[in-house]
């Protein structure tokens, strides 16, 4: 501190003087840290949140992704349920002609033999 500003003081005064400068010179440095610390803070919280976001949009792709694949497979298996229907149906008609046919012959060699 410069003693030619205030030399009518007394000692006692200027060291305290000395001292209040001193303490406002470290609460002025302190502000200064908090409010570097402030910064990174927000730009951290901001990173974060776009993170977040990112994830919440990733998540949301992943689950239209999702929705379309059980949409694609609830219809594989309704064309599974209708083949196999088709399927139980043709069986029984085959079922049907082979019995048809297997009472048909009998009757049918006579006639060739016949003829």
């Amino acid at each position: 501190m410069d003693r030619s500003i205030l030399p009518e003081m007394p000692d006692a005064l200027r060291v305290q003087v000395a001292a209040v400068v001193a303490q406002q010179a470290a609460l002025t440095e302190q502000e200064i840290r908090l409010d570097e610390a402030k910064t990174q803070f927000v730009a951290e919280q901001r990173t974060l949140v776009a993170d977040v976001e990112s994830m919440l949009l990733h998540i949301l792709v992943q689950e239209e992704h999702l929705e379309r694949r059980q949409t694609d497979v609830r219809s594989r298996e309704t064309f599974v349920v209708r083949l196999e229907t088709a399927c139980a149906r043709l069986m029984r008609e085959l079922d049907l002609v082979q019995h048809t046919l297997k009472q048909e012959t009998p009757h049918a060699a006579p006639r060739l033999r016949a003829a």
